[in-house]
């Protein structure tokens, strides 16, 4: 996963210096649920800056595209009790090649997407404590970008899951002495976007991941096992592009 993620890192900066990025800023409702456990809301909105860029070279067969962003938002907890406004932190990047056939283009890489929900610290209503949770994916993007004369397009994109890291800070709830890394190996994801030619779009894209391994918990009571469930991440927005 280091060397993908080095790989990843070598593609974004190069392309950012030789592609004039589009620029953009999105505004979307995020939805995190652990079905049947617990879930984590959007509120209101969560916001996004970002560069991308999937022109093609018409003097070489194929280019390099490539799309990131950095975001925050807040978010409500509901399960044992609640909690309201936690800080979470964002970001995703993807880059690999693209290729034009008529009016579709084609293309497929490698991407990385990271998030930190700043929970830890707070007693829910019911009593509970919280703690930090950091979220790491390496996928590979995959999709087909259908452009008209008008210069709209539908961009519709599967995420082939390598694999996902969970680290949840337990030590920030007492009585507790490690945190733990879960590591998810099977899951998906997909994107769905409308683009109105050069000025906003608006996107669908979701995650499901299932049941991460077990890792050992210690606390002042005893040992326990701990994992990261099964979860699914829903993200609706609008994007608006500016020069």
């Amino acid at each position: 996963m280091k060397i993908l993620l080095k790989a990843l890192s070598v593609l974004l900066c190069g392309n950012v210096l030789a592609t004039e990025p589009q620029k953009y800023y999105e505004i979307e409702n995020y939805y995190y649920e652990e079905p049947g456990l617990m879930d984590k809301t959007a509120a209101p909105l969560f916001f996004s800056g970002g560069l991308r860029s999937y022109v093609i070279d018409k003097k070489a067969p194929s280019s390099f595209f490539y799309n990131m962003r950095v975001g925050y938002g807040q978010t409500d907890y509901s399960g044992t009790g609640t909690t309201t406004g936690d800080p979470t932190y964002r970001f995703q990047g993807e880059s690999g090649l693209i290729v034009q056939y008529g009016t579709m283009k084609v293309f497929g890489g490698i991407g990385y997407r990271w998030l930190y929900d700043d929970w830890g610290g707070k007693i829910s209503s019911t009593g509970g404590y919280s703690y930090d949770r950091q979220s790491r994916y390496w996928y590979l993007p995959m999709g087909v970008m259908v452009v008209d004369d008008k210069g709209s397009s539908w961009r519709f994109q599967y995420n082939y899951f390598l694999e996902g890291e969970q680290t949840s800070y337990l030590t920030d709830v007492p009585g507790y002495l490690n945190d733990i890394v879960n590591t998810q190996e099977s899951g998906s994801g997909f994107e769905i976007e409308y683009q109105h030619d050069e000025s906003w779009a608006i996107f669908l894209r979701a995650w499901n991941v299932r049941d991460s391994d077990v890792q050992l918990i210690r606390t002042t009571s005893g040992n326990s096992n701990g994992y990261e469930p099964k979860n699914e991440t829903t993200e609706v927005g609008l994007t608006v592009f500016f020069r």
